[in-house]
């Protein structure tokens, strides 16, 4: 509109202009809009209008273009006014058509214009014209999905008074497609009374412009009222605010006559998260309220004396379960030249955050000086690992303080934890009694050692520092040593580790992972009972928020989490990496009771490992239904995935026919094959190993177990017959072997005190035999044994394991 007003103020004074031929109209109005469209024009906003006519009462197009383009295009405006009211200083138009105005997209900032003092709604009142439109109609606004998020097209009707520091305007969109929007909008202000009334509506459907502007989550339909009107020493002006499944937003901002200004206060209640940005809705809800007052002086800063926001029902459900269920702000302070001074400022985060912050925060330039008490519970972060259920628990205390500028900001002070936790379900890593101090220097990030005990045993501690420059990577220097400290994952896999590991470099260019760690004693148990335990299903009802979240931390409903191999993109670290162990690398399961040593060096990307090395066989065995088998080959090896890849053959003969097992696989997925020379069927070279008879040969007893242990052995079942018949028995043991002559023989027994086993043996040839072992100390033991062939013997044992 501002286009078509200088275009009309030119007119009056063209008549005044003169020209080289009084017949030639063309170049005269050429030189006029040149002389508009230098008028509009800056350096980077450039300003376009064609085919006007010469009554000047239409114009074709105007378009307005920046560095990448025309952002804004103005189509067949046509108006009906009084051009001699001109001479008098008044426009007068009796209506103003425009057919259809495009927005193309945001215009980008036109850094060659300097802001004037005057500059906005006290300059649009100082106009040296009055300004009357009768009727300003737009046939179509055309707004592209950049602009609102949502692609519309909308029509206006409005007129317009602007006189002798008098405004009024009044004016009615309406949305042409997609959902239903309408808005009414009346401004009256007179700068003489200091008089100013104000009538906003806006209604619309799902999808609006509105919703989209105020990004209100879901979109959803809405009806808003902004209503006031009075002097400005006595005005009051209400908000209302109503979405579906959602509270009213109720408001007032009120003005009041002070010394040295205008007193202001605020009140808002209801779900204020609606008119804050989307990204951080997730910090209200329903039941917010704002109060705030203070004054707006003559010299036009603004001083606020009082500032109270509290939030009793926040939205995030991951911040809920964290206890995270409030928010208050107080805060007091004055806002001046771009520059708020925070005299305080109180944030409560429910029961996990209190800080104290105070000082000088410009909006440019330097000068930033804030300081900062207070605490914060680690359980604020534990929202970042919703995925995988890790929790943190613990307080963190800071004292700190920030100086130089929004644009390049230095920290400094101290923070400490005492008597932390940390729970990764994932992996079962659990430390306790976590306690670290630090400090921040600048871009550095000290810590003064980081100690933890592992809940298994053992400990570890971290120092070093992390730098939080952003351009070069975030770089680190981190030691982290391993105290004899004890791991297990809670299915196949424990150790005892001792040594020390090195994290070097930017952290979000490859940064190294290096150092040497000694395995003191590990064990991978194939049969997955490493300190688990079988949990009853139990169905839990009434729970309260706490019980909840501590059902959900100890993960009730499943032990593994399902945790994405794919590795961040920002973090790809590259190893260099020694794992030793001389010896005590056990595997057992199924049977298997091995020993290994060795060493593995881990080197390459974690997306592209590359482990060489691999434990051997230092002594083991292999037990199948009571028969002992030497292993002639044992080893462990790391592929890229870091998953033990096990490998374990036992060979032996029985009547010039050579017998082997081969057992092979990852601890979570092992098979067992049979080989043989010459080659028999699995189940004969089975039958052979452990009966040392054929197939053909066996009792009905001992094909059932044959056919028992095949199933254990390739994964059928996970408890054997045996193992079903100790356990509805009673018994400690149950067995059937053969003897040496290659009879079927029972065995069974059970403990009578925690340091005394009674055995029984019966044999198919009739032979009965009882057993007793006491244990007299650990090392020292009695055992004896009476035959129903009067075969009897007793002996004391010393035993002691290497």
């Amino acid at each position: 509109m501002s286009v078509l007003i200088l275009l009309l103020l030119l007119r009056s004074v063209s008549t005044e202009v003169p020209s080289t031929s009084q017949n030639s109209l063309e170049p005269e109005k050429s030189w006029l809009l040149s002389l508009v469209e230098r008028k509009l024009s800056s350096p980077n906003q450039q300003i376009r209008i064609s085919n006007i006519n010469a009554s000047w009462t239409s114009v074709d197009l105007i378009t307005v273009a920046d560095r990448q383009g025309i952002w804004l295009k103005l189509s067949n405006a046509k108006l009906d006014w009084n051009f001699l009211a001109l001479l008098t200083g008044y426009l007068s138009v009796n209506y103003l058509n425009v057919e259809r105005i495009e927005v193309l997209r945001r215009p980008l900032s036109d850094i060659s214009i300097k802001k004037s003092k005057t500059q906005g709604f006290s300059s649009l009142l100082n106009l040296p014209i009055a300004i009357n439109i009768a009727s300003f109609h737009v046939s179509q606004i055309l707004f592209s999905k950049e602009l609102f998020g949502v692609t519309s097209v909308i029509s206006f009707d409005g007129n317009i008074t602007l006189a002798n520091g008098m405004l009024d305007f009044a004016s009615n969109m309406k949305r042409l497609d997609g959902p239903k929007g309408n808005l009414n909008l009346f401004i009256g202000y007179s700068k003489k009374k200091q008089y100013l009334s104000l009538d906003l509506e806006l209604s619309e459907s799902t999808n609006g412009i509105g919703v989209n502007i105020m990004k209100i989550k879901n979109r959803p339909p809405v009806n808003f009222l902004l209503k006031g009107k009075g002097d400005l020493d006595n005005l009051d002006i209400d908000l209302l605010m109503k979405t579906p499944k959602n509270s009213a937003l109720y408001g007032k901002f009120s003005l009041r006559s002070a010394n040295k200004g205008r007193a202001f206060s605020i009140v808002m209640k209801g779900p204020i998260g609606n008119l804050i940005l989307e990204d951080y809705y997730l910090f209200f809800g329903s039941d917010s309220s704002l109060n705030a007052n203070g004054l707006i002086a003559t010299d036009n800063s603004i001083q606020l004396h009082q500032l109270f926001f509290e939030e009793k029902s926040i939205n995030a459900p991951t911040l809920i379960k964290n206890g995270i269920t409030s928010l208050q702000i107080a805060m007091s302070g004055f806002y001046k030249d771009k520059v708020l001074n925070i005299a305080t400022l109180d944030l409560t985060v429910a029961k996990n955050l209190k800080m104290k912050v105070s000082g000088h925060l410009p909006f440019v330039g330097n000068g930033l000086d804030l300081k900062a008490n207070g605490f914060i519970s680690l359980a604020l972060v534990n929202q970042f690992f919703v995925g995988r259920n890790t929790q943190l628990s613990g307080i963190l205390m800071t004292d700190a303080s920030i100086v130089g500028s929004l644009a390049d900001p230095h920290l400094n002070g101290s923070f400490s934890l005492a008597n932390g936790q940390f729970v990764d379900p994932a992996t079962n890593l659990n430390l306790i009694k976590v306690m670290f101090s630090g400090y921040l220097d600048k871009e550095q990030i000290i810590i003064q050692p980081l100690m933890a005990d592992s809940i298994n045993g053992g400990s570890i501690n971290l120092a070093g520092s992390i730098s939080i420059n952003v351009k070069q990577g975030f770089p680190a220097n981190l030691i982290l040593n391993l105290n004899h400290a004890h791991y297990n994952d809670g299915n196949t896999f424990a150790a005892i580790v001792h040594g020390q590991i090195t994290l070097t470099g930017p952290l979000i260019h490859n940064p190294i992972i290096a150092g040497d760690v000694l395995i003191e004693k590990a064990e991978i148990n194939m049969s997955g009972v490493i300190n688990s335990a079988t949990m009853i299903e139990v169905h839990h009802k009434h729970l309260t928020l706490p019980i909840a979240r501590t059902f959900e931390w100890a993960c009730m409903r499943a032990r593994k989490i399902a945790v994405s191999k794919q590795p961040s993109s920002y973090f790809v670290p590259r190893f260099n990496v020694q794992i030793r162990a001389p010896s005590r690398f056990f595997v057992r399961g199924y049977g298997l009771d091995v020993e290994l040593g060795g060493q593995i060096h881990i080197s390459g990307l974690v997306t592209d490992i590359n482990p060489i090395g691999n434990f051997n066989v230092l002594r083991g065995r292999l037990d199948i239904m009571n028969q002992r088998l030497t292993l002639n080959e044992a080893q462990i090896t790391l592929t890229g995935d870091m998953n033990p890849d096990l490998h374990f053959v036992a060979r032996t003969e029985n009547d010039g026919i050579s017998l082997s097992l081969l057992i092979s696989g990852t601890p979570d997925n092992i098979s067992f094959n049979f080989q043989s020379q010459p080659e028999l069927p699995q189940s004969e070279i089975l039958s052979r190993l452990i009966f040392k008879r054929s197939v053909n040969e066996l009792s009905p007893v001992q094909v059932a177990l044959l056919v028992d242990t095949i199933a254990e052995l390739t994964g059928v079942t996970n408890r054997s017959l045996v193992g079903k018949l100790v356990l509805g028995l009673g018994f400690d043991n149950f067995g059937i072997a053969s003897d040496r002559l290659g009879n079927t023989v029972l065995q069974a027994g059970r403990y009578i005190r925690d340091n005394i086993y009674l055995g029984v043996e019966s044999g198919s040839s009739g032979n009965r035999k009882g057993t007793i072992n006491l244990d007299i100390n650990s090392n020292l033991k009695f055992k004896g044994g009476i035959s129903t062939n009067a075969d009897s013997n007793f002996g004391i044992f010393y035993e002691k394991d290497y």
